[in-house]
């Protein structure tokens, strides 16, 4: 009776081993994935808004992941486009706003300022904006049963892969790629877009618009205007194709998480943009866990410059208050910034301008003088040398004050258009963030097998053939640095005097 009360049909026996298996499998998966995990370098980009995060993304595709494709560049035309109707309507907006306003050189163009403002003005000039991308993506996100509803009703989206925001201990959730690519290019009836494009050249070859230009620092336009606006001729053409040049000065606002994997010598890397205004911040937090390190980018040159947000706060003061905030967090101790000083090249231009001077906006500038460790670039005017190493050190200043030996922060001068400066910057970061990652979770690691090889060649050496075993510890310790597997060979064996028997 007990023997039957034990039996098991054939059927239950092989339902209870497919269980095993599946288990192992996923047992087996499950550490994999670990593992990958683990060797993987996970960079946070952080910065005020227009500091140069996303660009410094897309040079990372440009280095590491092959680049845009032709169906990528010609989503990006589009945006291009926008760029240089947002940059003539902000201009011819501002001149008659700015104290003292700024006159045309020519009084012919009022015509074509009229007419560029009655374009922008009209109820059926529509073109996505950043504030539509961000309800899209925010409806997608509430409600996901609307995805294929919302790629419908989007036109002119560009295609997007789009992640939840999730604990890294998750991957990313990756959702359905989202919008139909197709651009939503401005057509209106009676309005021909190259003679709104004529218009706008003419007005940029005029001096008094050049003069609004050259004071933006006393309103809010985007930092392509000038390159787009030189190049207009150019992308006005039909067959025009955006260069890798013409997609890293392209500037669309971010809103949202976005992803970026790549592979650098066989190093997995996955670098996460996130939007830099002060309502996209509170998004952040979902990213900081398990971070090897984060990337802090910094609009040099926007020392005479103030935030959208209120059109007060002075930008590299709002940056500094952020970093500050980040540095002290403390669920962020543990973790190294790397501070990329960006817009080398607009910060230059302006110091030797000299019509922005940097002790109007920080008076402590008056009294800094420029530290001995200092290495200017080749050329390199000595006044721009003071001014970029006045703000490193405004930031080194944050990150010893506090006195945490825990987390540091290294800082390079950086200009993210430039793909040999992103290069040759990120080529010097690596070995630092692969410090970071070793102390992140290799040296528990190391540790370990150190001590599981020595007490096991100790125990099998001492009990079956040898008297005793002594191991040289800085050769395992350096063969585990070096990430090959610690051999026998690594074990210096003493000759033994007798065996033990232990039958």
């Amino acid at each position: 009776m007990g023997c039957l009360g034990n039996s098991k049909t054939e059927d239950q026996r092989n339902e209870e081993k497919a269980q095993r298996e599946a288990n192992k499998k996923i047992e087996k998966q499950l550490q994999k994935d670990k593992q990958l995990y683990r060797a993987t370098h996970r960079l946070l980009l952080l910065g005020a808004g227009e500091s140069g995060k996303s660009t410094i993304v897309k040079q990372m595709r440009i280095l590491h992941v092959n680049g845009f494709n032709a169906e990528e560049k010609k989503q990006k035309i589009h945006d291009i486009k926008n760029n240089i109707k947002e940059a003539i309507e902000t201009i011819v907006a501002a001149m008659s706003t700015l104290t003292p306003p700024c006159q045309l050189a020519c009084p012919a163009n009022q015509s074509r300022i009229k007419y560029v403002t009655n374009v922008m003005n009209r109820k059926d000039y529509e073109f996505p904006s950043a504030e539509q991308g961000s309800v899209v993506r925010t409806q997608i996100k509430v409600f996901p049963p609307l995805r294929s509803v919302e790629g419908l009703l989007a036109p002119g989206w560009p295609t997007v892969s789009i992640f939840l925001a999730c604990s890294f201990q998750w991957p990313f959730a990756r959702e359905p790629r989202v919008g139909n690519g197709s651009p939503n290019l401005l057509h209106l009836s009676g309005f021909s877009l190259q003679e709104f494009y004529e218009h706008t050249r003419l007005l940029w070859e005029d001096h008094g618009v050049r003069a609004c230009w050259e004071r933006s620092n006393e309103y809010q336009l985007i930092d392509c205007a000038q390159y787009f606006l030189d190049r207009i001729d150019v992308v006005r053409q039909n067959d025009y194709t955006p260069t890798d040049q013409d997609l890293l000065r392209c500037r669309v606002l971010t809103s949202g998480i976005f992803e970026t994997r790549f592979q650098i010598d066989k190093v997995n890397f996955h670098m996460f943009d996130v939007g830099g205004q002060r309502d996209e911040r509170r998004k952040w937090i979902q990213c900081f866990n398990d971070v090897t390190a984060i990337i802090f980018v910094v609009a040099s040159s926007s020392y005479n410059m103030v935030i959208r947000e209120d059109n007060q706060t002075n930008r590299l003061q709002e940056a500094l208050n952020l970093f500050k905030n980040i540095w002290n967090n403390r669920w962020l101790r543990t973790i190294s910034v790397i501070l990329f000083l960006n817009k080398q090249d607009l910060l230059a231009e302006k110091v030797l301008a000299g019509k922005s001077k940097i002790e109007d906006y920080f008076s402590e500038f008056a009294r800094y003088t420029t530290p001995d460790d200092a290495i200017p670039e080749q050329g390199e005017d000595p006044h721009v040398t003071r001014a970029k190493y006045f703000i490193r050190d405004e930031f080194l200043r944050i990150s010893t004050a506090s006195g945490d030996g825990r987390h540091y922060c290294y800082p390079h001068f950086t200009c993210a258009v430039d793909t040999e400066n992103i290069r040759r910057v990120f080529s010097d970061c690596r070995d630092i963030i692969q410090r970071m990652h070793l102390r992140q979770y290799e040296l528990f690691t190391y540790y370990y097998y150190y001590y599981y090889y020595y007490y096991y060649y100790y125990y099998y050496y001492y009990y079956l053939s040898v008297d005793h075993c002594v191991t040289e510890s800085r050769t395992v310790f350096s063969a585990s640095l070096n990430k090959r597997p610690i051999r026998r060979s690594d074990f210096i064996l003493r000759k033994p005097s007798k065996r033990k028997n232990l039958l």
